[in-house]
C-alpha cells in the first residue's frame, strides 16, 4: 500500500510538470533555473512610490509594438582572386547576377547599395625543404575582397526570398537587418496618450480611498527596443550517464557485494582487498555530438507595463516603450475640507475688503 501511494505521488507530480511543460517550449532549456519559478508566488508591483506622508508619485509604463515601415537587410560578400583586377572582376560578376536575382522580386537598383569593406592580400605557409633543413615561409597566394550588399524593401516576408534568390550569386551571408520607423513622432504621440490614460484611473483610485491629490511635477522617457536586440539562443538536449557516473556505480555495486553478515555471531565482514579483485579503472574516450542551437526571436515580455498597444503579432516589431512619473501632493478628507473652509474664508474676506 505504501509503494502504491509512493508511485500514485510520483505520477501526480510527473503529470504536472509536464502538464506546464506542454506551453513551454524548448527554451526553457537555456535558463537553468526556470524550472524551479513555475510554482513560484510573485507580488504585484507597486503603482505608487510613497516618498512621505503628503507627497506620491505615480508611474506609468507603457509599451508598443510598432510594425516597421521599411526593413534593410545588410548581407557580406567574400571574394578571393590570384591579382586584384581578378579579385574585383570575379566580385563584380556575382553581383550582377545578385542584382538580376532582386531585380525579380521587384527591388530596384536605387534600393541597393555596396559598402565596400577592405581588400588585403593572402598568404599561405610552402614548405622549402634543403638537404640539412626544412623551413615553412610565408608567400602571397592572392587578394580577398569584402563588400557589404544593403537591401533595401517594404515587405517583411521578402527576406525568405531575398536569402534564396541571392544564393544564386553564392551570396549567403545574413549580418543582419535593420528596422526603420518612418513615423516616430506618431508613436511617440500614441504612448503619451495611453500614459495619460494610465495615470488618470490611478488618480481616481485615490478619490475613491478619500484621498485628495494635486500634481506637483512630471518626469517622462522613452526607450526603443530593436528585434536585433531581442534574438536568443538555447540547445535542447539531454544527456545520459557521464563517465564517471558509470564508474562510480560498478564501486557501489562492488562495495555491496563485498559485504556479507554471518548467521553464527551476527556480525559484518568485509572481504579483504585480495577477494574484492580489481577495481574498476576502466578509460572511457566520450565523443559528444554535435548540437543544433536554436535562434529564436524573444520579445521584451508584458509583465511589467500598465498598458501595451498592438499586442498581437507574429513577426518582429520594434518595441517602444514610455515611462511617465508624476509627483502629487496628497492630503485625506479632513485635511481637504479644512483647506477648501480656508479657500472660502480668504475669498469672502478679500471680496469685502473691496468692497
Amino acid at each position: 500500500m505504501k509503494i502504491s501511494l509512493l508511485l500514485l505521488s510520483a505520477l501526480s507530480v510527473a503529470g504536472s510538470f509536464a502538464a506546464r511543460a506542454q506551453s513551454a517550449g524548448n527554451a526553457v532549456y537555456s535558463s537553468r533555473g526556470s524550472q524551479q519559478d513555475y510554482g513560484a508566488v510573485r507580488r504585484a508591483p507597486l503603482n505608487a512610490d510613497v516618498l512621505h506622508q503628503s507627497e506620491v508619485v505615480l508611474e506609468a509604463n507603457v509599451l508598443s509594438n510598432v510594425k516597421a515601415t521599411s526593413y534593410v537587410a545588410i548581407f557580406s560578400v567574400t571574394q578571393h582572386g590570384r591579382t586584384a583586377t581578378e579579385t574585383d572582376s570575379l566580385m563584380n560578376l556575382r553581383l550582377n547576377v545578385a542584382r538580376a536575382a532582386l531585380g525579380e522580386l521587384g527591388i530596384r537598383p536605387e534600393a541597393l547599395h555596396l559598402d565596400v569593406v577592405s581588400l588585403v592580400p593572402t598568404y599561405a605557409m610552402q614548405l622549402e625543404q634543403k638537404k640539412f633543413s626544412r623551413t615553412a615561409n610565408e608567400v602571397p597566394t592572392g587578394f580577398e575582397l569584402k563588400k557589404n550588399l544593403h537591401v533595401v524593401f517594404t515587405d517583411h516576408e521578402v527576406l525568405a526570398q531575398l536569402v534564396t534568390r541571392l544564393g544564386r550569386a553564392e551570396i549567403y551571408d545574413l549580418a543582419k537587418v535593420d528596422y526603420n520607423l518612418a513615423e516616430l513622432q506618431t508613436a511617440y504621440d500614441e504612448l503619451r496618450r495611453a500614459a495619460a490614460e494610465v495615470i488618470k484611473q490611478k488618480e481616481q483610485s485615490y478619490g475613491r480611498m478619500g484621498l485628495h491629490i494635486e500634481v506637483q511635477n512630471m518626469t517622462d522617457g522613452f526607450q526603443a527596443v530593436y528585434p536585433l536586440e531581442r534574438y536568443a539562443s538555447y540547445t535542447a538536449y539531454r544527456s545520459g550517464s557521464t563517465p564517471d557516473e558509470v564508474r562510480l556505480a560498478r564501486q557501489r555495486k562492488a562495495a555491496a557485494a563485498n559485504v556479507y553478515v554471518s548467521a553464527q555471531n551476527a556480525t559484518v565482514h568485509v572481504r579483504p582487498a585480495a577477494a574484492r579483485g580489481r577495481e574498476d579503472d576502466s578509460e572511457f574516450i566520450v565523443r559528444t555530438a554535435d548540437k543544433a542551437q536554436t535562434i529564436y526571436y524573444n520579445r521584451t515580455p508584458y509583465n511589467s507595463f500598465d498598458t501595451v498597444l498592438h499586442a498581437d503579432f507574429a513577426e518582429p516589431r520594434v518595441q517602444l516603450i514610455y515611462t511617465l512619473n508624476v509627483r502629487y501632493s496628497v492630503i485625506n478628507q479632513k485635511q481637504y475640507e479644512e483647506y477648501e473652509a480656508e479657500k472660502a474664508r480668504q475669498k469672502k474676506g478679500h471680496k469685502k475688503d473691496k468692497d
